[in-house]
């Protein structure tokens, strides 16, 4: 069964929970405060939410694993895991096709998020895309902030956010790099999948993997399909104890706008290198090692994705 669900209001009413606009923390409260009755009252209605008999009233529609759901016009299926969680994945992706068969996403970077946890510490996950790992770190930080640019792809992050309970994920939709400005989907050309890409967005429909897709910084505020561009070290989170990112070729850049919080909260870091991409943003994985050396970390290999073009790194401070 495909159910259309509009979810702008829920969106609008709920944005104070997101960073999003950087509302001061008692603002935000506040908000939600205010408006959650309405919010939850909406969720548990929805198929898309409506699947814990507690919550859902009289009469509500339900959602099985497997039922397909349209949410903002894509197609998306709803998957459980072994983990004890459901996530809506896109229809026809290599990541939600994986999941949806019941194998797990980049296991190794699971293990070691889960050796990093700290249930009174903060965890970073820049590249969020859905939230399949997200979801995770929810369950094994005390708070968690996510960033996924990718307007589209956000809207299910925050859908999945929402069906698994996951109240202490602070979501934001813009990129982090190494200086503040506005980050634009780069043009097909420099992509490492095909893409087809209308007004400064990708068509979802054709895509084998949508979290393949690169950024890149443009000097046009208003460009078609823009997003912000911030540092982490701007945002200035306290206590952090874990950062995973994954960035499709600009996680160096990422690094180097951290400097302060590595310094400061010395956190384990989760990074992939990937060589064309990483080129495409002026970096190398001597580059890597490099920053990190200087940094006082150690770098350990977590997984050769594709031998002298793609791996996962854990870096540990020294």
């Amino acid at each position: 069964m495909i159910m259309n669900v509009d979810v702008d209001r829920i969106r609008a009413i709920a944005k104070a929970r997101t960073r999003g606009e950087w509302l001061a923390k008692p603002a935000r409260a506040v908000l939600w405060h205010l408006m959650r009755p309405y919010v939850e009252a909406v969720l548990a209605t929805t198929k898309e939410f409506a699947t814990d008999d507690a919550l859902r009233p009289p009469g509500a529609l339900t959602l099985k694993p497997g039922d397909r759901v349209k949410l903002l016009g894509r197609d998306l299926t709803l998957v459980a895991t072994d983990h004890k969680s459901q996530f809506l994945v896109l229809a026809h992706d290599l990541i939600g096709d994986l999941v949806a068969s019941g194998r797990e996403w980049e296991p190794h970077v699971r293990a070691a998020i889960a050796l990093a946890a700290d249930p009174q510490g903060v965890a970073v996950d820049v590249g969020a895309y859905i939230g399949l790992h997200t979801v995770l770190m929810s369950r094994l930080f005390r708070t968690v902030h996510a960033f996924e640019p990718q307007r589209a792809i956000y809207d299910v992050l925050r859908a999945n956010l929402a069906l698994n309970g996951c109240d202490n994920v602070e979501a934001a939709n813009f990129g982090l790099y190494d200086r503040p400005g506005t980050m634009r989907l780069a043009g097909a050309d420099k992509q490492e999948i095909p893409v087809r890409i209308v007004d400064g967005q990708p068509v979802y429909g054709d895509l084998l993997n949508a979290a393949a897709l690169t950024f890149e910084l443009c000097d046009d505020a208003a460009t078609a399909g823009g997003v912000a561009a911030r540092t982490l070290d701007e945002l200035r989170l306290e206590n952090v104890r874990l950062i995973k990112i994954d960035t499709q070729g600009a996680d160096l850049r990422v690094l180097r706008g951290a400097v302060e919080t590595l310094r400061r909260c010395r956190p384990t870091v989760l990074f992939e290198w990937e060589k064309e991409l990483g080129e495409q943003h002026g970096t190398s994985l001597a580059d890597f090692h490099a920053f990190f050396a200087q940094a006082g970390y150690a770098v350990s290999l977590l997984k050769e994705v594709t031998p002298g073009r793609q791996a996962d790194f854990c870096a540990r401070p020294a």
